[in-house]
């Protein structure tokens, strides 16, 4: 298994002084996979078990999307407002910098005014969310304030 083409002998031909260690669960975890396969009723019992792990992989996923949209909601609906105003014709720079400004403002009283509902796990993200967001507005009104 691996005596003459595996990792361990290819580096001890490169490093004589190597001293290969393997890994005992991982060679228990070999030999069990290749006893499954020789048993049909096994194999077709690990491809249930991955399905099934898989299922719930994915349903958790999907479960911290639906939460991470939650968490990021209120935020969006601001957001939503800016890009809004940003896409409307006949903009002009006063409508520009009253709409980041009032975004911004938005933002920081989320900050300050946090739910009381919110999981508290969620509060600190999403604490730390609403603040990169606040720099980056602060950072951005800062260059187009001073680009004009």
């Amino acid at each position: 298994m691996g005596v003459h083409n595996g990792v361990a002998a290819k580096l001890k031909q490169m490093c004589p002084s190597i001293v290969p260690i393997w890994c005992v669960a991982h060679r228990l975890e070999l030999s069990a996979d290749d006893s499954i396969k020789s048993v049909p009723l096994l194999a077709e019992l690990k491809e249930t078990l991955n399905g099934r792990a898989r299922a719930i992989h994915r349903s958790l996923a999907q479960y911290k999307m639906v939460m991470f949209i939650h968490l990021v909601l209120d935020i969006l609906q601001e957001l939503k407002q800016l890009s809004l105003l940003f896409q409307r014709d006949g903009l002009t720079l006063q409508m520009v910098s009253d709409g980041q400004q009032t975004t911004t403002l938005s933002l920081v009283a989320m900050q300050l005014n946090r739910r009381e509902t919110d999981n508290s796990t969620f509060n600190s993200l999403k604490l730390r969310l609403i603040n990169d967001l606040c720099s980056f507005c602060q950072h951005a009104l800062g260059i187009w304030r001073q680009g004009f």
